[in-house]
């Protein structure tokens, strides 16, 4: 009886180079795309800061509209804001409307909202505050509005 010994192939240890670089590639592409997830997030989150930035300053020159009927009644809060200082002495309503408006106005200035804009406009009883800013969507520099309108 004859006896054929074949030779045992020795088991393979560890990844060829190949499967090494193409792991390594895919783990890259992966990193990548976290990476881009990342800075999407961020932008969102910064582009959602801004919006609320102009909705709280929109909410904070109406809430003064509504505070001072008098001087929204004779129209003083669409017109030109003053430098009157109605914290250290006595104002008329109209005085007030313009010192309100000289407020809001500076605040939308430093609120951080780039090249932003404000104004206040009406129709009938309906009062309508506009604020517009600029930001960055996909790359391209954008105008972003946000408008309310209120009836005192």
């Amino acid at each position: 009886m004859s006896v054929n010994i074949t030779p045992l192939r020795a088991p393979a240890f560890g990844f060829t180079l190949i499967e090494v670089l193409v792991a390594v590639l895919i783990l890259a592409i992966g990193l990548l795309g976290l990476a881009e997830l990342q800075v999407v997030g961020l932008r969102n989150n910064h582009n959602a800061y801004l919006r609320s930035q102009a909705i709280l300053l929109a909410y904070d020159i109406a809430e003064r509209m509504r505070a001072n009927p008098v001087g929204l009644s004779s129209g003083a809060y669409l017109g030109t804001a003053t430098s009157d200082d109605c914290e250290a002495s006595t104002c008329t309503p109209q005085q007030m409307a313009g010192y309100d408006l000289r407020q809001w106005l500076d605040a939308v200035a430093t609120a951080q909202l780039p090249s932003s804009s404000a104004n206040i406009t009406a129709g009938g009883a309906i009062y309508s505050i506009v604020i517009s800013w600029s930001e960055l969507e996909y790359g391209v520099l954008t105008t972003k509005t946000f408008t309310t309108s209120f009836q005192p």
